[in-house]
């Protein structure tokens, strides 16, 4: 096994060469590409936001995005989307804290009538946001 090179570029531009043994080449290596890695999804993850904040109509402000405010309007936008009824249904459960089966009870159908109504407002309104 032979000895490899790792160079070095300083910041005023010189360069440097060390001569390392192949375990710590290897070393090297591995945290070169972990560098390259975070700075890969550093970049992902700037041009994210950016496309969110393009999604949702918003501006991004000093870096910052209205995150409370942006959710409340998308959420509500989504509940206007909805029939009384099923605005009515969801109410109960989520707000009311009422079961599936007192709903049933209460409107004579049957649970699983109940939890199937549940489930498909829910695909609506993820469909909408």
């Amino acid at each position: 096994m032979g000895k490899k090179v790792i160079r070095y570029e300083f910041c005023d531009g010189t360069l440097s060469e060390v001569e390392v043994s192949d375990a710590l080449f290897a070393v090297h290596k591995r945290i070169d590409k972990r560098i390259e890695n975070g700075d890969r999804r550093e970049t992902r993850r700037h041009n994210s936001l950016e496309q969110l904040a393009e999604r949702r109509d918003t501006e991004i402000i000093d870096g910052r995005v209205d995150v409370e405010t942006d959710y409340i309007k998308s959420e509500e936008k989504s509940l206007s989307m909805l029939s009384d009824n099923e605005r009515e249904l969801l109410e109960s459960v989520y707000i009311d804290g009422k079961t599936m089966a007192e709903i049933a009870r209460e409107k004579g159908v049957a649970h699983s009538t109940v939890k199937t109504k549940i489930y498909r407002i829910l695909k609506k309104l993820k469909e909408f946001s």
